[in-house]
C-alpha cells in the first residue's frame, strides 16, 4: 500500500511531513491556516474601513457657550437651502439658513445673515426650522454675511428656555 506524503516548507531548514492517515495533524494544520486567514481579514478590515463618525458635545452652560462664541444673536429663519459640496463626498454638503437678525448680544452681525452648518447631524450639523426664532451662538467672520454654528454651539429655539446668559462680560437678557 502506497502512502502519499504532504511536505510543508517553513523557511529553508524546517520541514514537516504529514502522512495520509494522520487526520489529527491535518485538522490542526487546517485550523491554524484558518486562524491566520481570519486574523489577516480582521487586520485588513481595520486598516481599510474608516471609523464611524458621530457628534459628541461636551456639556457646557449657556454662559460657556456665550464665552466661546464669536457672535450671539436672536433671529428668525427665513429660508433654508443646501449648498452641495464635491460630488464624490456627500459629507461636505452644507445647510445655509437665511436669518433675519432681531437682537445682537455679542459680536457684529448684519441685519440679514446666512447661518451655515453641515447637513449631517453625525458631523454636528444642526437642523433649524423655517419661521422659527432662535438664539444663535455662531463663529467666524461675519463681514461676508456668513457665520457658522453647530449642534454643540448652544444654538436653540428662543422659546426653549427664556432667561439670561451670564458671563464674565455681564448679563445679556434674551426675550421673545
Amino acid at each position: 500500500m502506497m502512502h502519499r506524503v504532504l511536505t510543508l516548507r517553513l523557511g529553508q531548514s524546517d520541514r514537516f511531513r504529514l502522512c495520509k492517515g494522520d487526520e489529527m495533524v491535518r485538522l490542526r494544520l487546517l485550523g491554524n491556516v484558518a486562524s491566520v486567514g481570519v486574523l489577516t481579514a480582521t487586520l485588513l478590515v481595520g486598516v481599510f474601513v474608516s471609523p464611524a463618525s458621530a457628534c459628541s458635545c461636551a456639556i457646557e452652560s449657556e454662559a460657556e457657550h456665550y464665552e466661546r462664541a464669536d457672535h450671539v444673536f436672536t433671529g428668525t429663519v427665513l429660508q433654508k437651502t443646501v449648498e452641495r459640496g464635491h460630488k464624490a463626498d456627500p459629507f461636505d454638503d452644507l445647510h445655509r439658513y437665511a436669518v433675519r437678525v432681531h437682537e445682537v448680544l455679542k459680536g457684529e452681525v448684519p441685519r440679514h445673515v446666512n447661518v451655515i452648518t453641515t447637513v449631517h447631524s453625525a458631523m454636528c450639523g444642526i437642523e433649524l426650522a423655517k419661521g422659527s426664532e432662535y438664539l444663535i451662538f455662531a463663529f467666524g467672520d461675519s463681514s461676508d454675511r456668513r457665520v457658522e454654528t453647530n449642534l454643540c454651539s448652544g444654538t436653540r429655539l428662543v422659546s426653549q428656555r427664556l432667561g439670561s446668559i451670564r458671563s464674565e462680560a455681564g448679563i445679556c437678557h434674551v426675550s421673545s
